[in-house]
């Protein structure tokens, strides 16, 4: 009798056993390589540069630098799976902010004087006119 039970619970252990073989995750993102074929989706990658690329212009004209250059740095290691052309606009961007950290900052981490409006200096082009010499309202040589 005793034998039955444990022949009973091997088979019934083995049989949950079986059935609880871990299957694969699909991949959220497509831009890593296929562990089968060794591969990169291109076009999933040159999407995905894309939209780091609208990103980055974003940042960059709200003067978000830390931003933009977490984008760039993302952008440069994904860089060999783009095509030429992507890859030439990466270090394009790369010039883009590095000139406009430059313009908004000086060394000391202060504003330019270059970037603020400096105070109007220019002399008045009309003279003020003097209590000796009052203006009038008459038309000249009447």
């Amino acid at each position: 009798m005793k034998t039955r039970y444990v022949l009973a619970s091997l088979i019934v252990g083995s049989t949950l056993g079986l059935g609880c073989e871990q299957k694969p995750e699909a991949s959220p993102r497509k831009t890593t390589p296929s562990e089968t074929t060794g591969t990169v989706d291109h076009a999933s990658a040159s999407t995905r540069a894309q939209t780091l690329i609208d990103q980055f212009n974003q940042h960059v004209r709200n003067k978000e630098f830390d931003a933009a250059e977490s984008n760039l740095r993302e952008l440069e290691g994904m860089k060999n799976d783009l095509p030429q052309t992507m890859q030439t606009q990466i270090a394009q961007l790369r010039t883009r902010l590095d000139a406009a950290k430059s313009a908004n900052m000086s060394p000391t981490g202060t504003r330019s004087p270059s970037t603020t409006n400096p105070p109007d200096t220019t002399p008045p082009s009309n003279p003020p006119s003097s209590p000796s010499n009052p203006p009038t309202n008459e038309p000249p040589g009447a």
